[in-house]
């Protein structure tokens, strides 16, 4: 009996003094739970080895040991519950928004236990994720309107799956700086602003994809409208439907002659000339002031049938001759000496990109200058409407100032600023300006036409004068 109590008062010291075994520490009681002592009112539960430790010490332990065990069984069961990845959880107001939350832990880290807590120990630097106030305030909105996004056939979720994606992992990088950093107040400003502009971002992508995927779900609707339409009723283009250009321009021919009446010369056109023979399509006649005008859409047109009325007998009578186009002149200087004349017209029309033909525009005459070669162009009324108020040109390596040269007179009406195809006034003569013309000399003569100026090569008793006059030199000469 005196033996046991000394070895139980030595062992007691050694515990005291540090040599012995170290009581044991439960983690979940709390710091500085020791057992020192036993708990029995038995004394001879006391393990007389000191080695072995006391029977209070094995017990202590064992328990310890199915609270870590359950502890360890709950975080597992935590774990499968909550996704992997950073749990993103909004801060409340009181904290800045990189302090960690409840919820909250990264990849490669877990929160402490409430032992380590207890204890005093130190987290893990990993184990206090940041979370930005604001910068999942609509994420379940934002689930929701992915969610609600309509898709096209064979790539449903694509583009937002990666979207969704992206978003996490910034997230998580976003994360791991702040928690590194340290809680640097600039950092964190940073840090906030890419969230912010991150936010943006994202909700341009969702509108973006949203119409993508409206337009998509629209063709595939038409589509298959369209294949279940029967064929029979399908709307086929037919040449009503067909836009015409009704701004085509068209080119005249002037037939006329000195002893038939204008009324005759369209009859004998329209007996001998046949426009489907000629391969026109479209042609048109009408009365003018110096004879039947013959309108077509093209020049080569008017010229068959020029080159037709030339060499038919029967319409000797009959002259055609093309109206002569007035064309208005403007200059153009500055030009570079080694610009080719010859394809100038070319030039003008693609490096200018006018909506005509190199035909539209000629070269009145050129010579050279100060400031470059000057050039006199003549345009006719689609070059003229092509170039409109344009100030310079780009010719070659230069842009060369325009300038009008011509003030437009018109020849029917006699007023200025624009020319007789443009005119809506009433036809006056250019001699008197009395409305219409008076041919005295037919009037003298007899003749039933006065209503032609004077000096007009159109004048019946003018041709008539012309033909006898030709016919006694011809007599004399036989």
């Amino acid at each position: 009996m005196l033996k046991s109590k000394e070895m139980r008062t030595e062992t007691q010291k050694q515990g005291l003094e540090g040599k012995g075994p170290r009581p044991t520490v439960n983690p979940a009681m709390g710091p500085m739970s020791k057992v020192l002592k036993n708990t029995g009112s038995n004394e001879d539960s006391a393990v007389t080895d000191p080695t072995q430790g006391t029977k209070t010490d094995k017990i202590q332990k064992k328990k310890t040991k199915k609270v870590d065990q359950k502890q360890m069984t709950n975080k597992g069961e935590k774990a499968k519950k909550e996704p992997q990845g950073a749990m993103l959880t909004k801060a409340s107001p009181e904290t800045d928004w990189w302090s960690p939350t409840e919820n909250e832990q990264v990849e490669g880290g877990s929160p402490g236990t409430e032992a380590e807590e207890a204890e005093g120990g130190e987290v893990h630097p990993q184990t206090q994720p940041a979370a930005n106030e604001g910068a999942l305030d609509n994420w379940d909105e934002d689930r929701t309107s992915q969610s609600s996004l309509p898709t096209s056939r064979g790539e449903k979720g694509s583009v937002l799956s990666r979207l969704s994606k992206a978003v996490n992992n910034t997230m998580r990088a976003l994360i791991k700086i702040s928690t590194l950093t340290g809680g640097d107040e600039a950092v964190a400003q940073q840090i906030e602003a890419t969230i912010s502009e991150q936010a943006k971002l994202k909700n341009l992508l969702l509108e973006q994809a949203q119409q993508i995927a409206f337009q998509k779900g629209r063709i595939e609707e038409l589509e298959k409208r369209r294949q279940e339409e029967p064929f029979e009723q399908r709307e086929e283009p037919t040449q009503s439907n067909t836009p015409v250009n009704e701004s085509r321009p068209t080119y005249a021919l002037v037939v006329s002659s000195g002893t038939m009446e204008k009324k005759e010369v369209a009859s004998l056109l329209k007996q001998r000339v046949d426009p489907l023979d000629l391969g026109i399509q479209e042609a048109t006649i009408r009365p003018g002031r110096e004879g039947i005008v013959v309108t077509t859409k093209s020049k080569e047109n008017s010229a068959k049938i020029l080159q037709f009325i030339q060499n038919d007998r029967e319409m000797r009578n009959v002259k055609a001759k093309l109206p002569q186009e007035n064309r208005i002149h403007k200059k153009v200087i500055g030009l570079e000496d080694e610009i080719d004349e010859v394809n100038l017209p070319a030039r003008i029309v693609m490096q200018n990109r006018l909506a005509r033909s190199p035909e539209d525009i000629t070269i009145k005459k050129t010579w050279p200058g100060k400031r470059g070669k000057t050039v006199i162009l003549a345009l006719n009324r689609s070059g003229n409407k092509a170039i409109g108020s344009r100030t310079a040109l780009n010719i070659g390596w230069s842009r060369c100032p325009i300038f009008d040269i011509f003030w437009p007179r018109c020849t029917r009406c006699a007023m200025h600023g624009h020319i007789a195809p443009d005119c809506d006034g009433p036809q006056r003569c250019i001699n008197c300006g009395q409305r219409g013309h008076h041919c005295n000399i037919c009037e003298t003569e007899g003749g039933t036409e006065t209503d032609h100026y004077m000096m007009s090569r159109e004048c019946p008793v003018y041709i008539a004068k012309v033909q006898a006059e030709k016919s006694r030199i011809l007599a004399r000469l036989n």
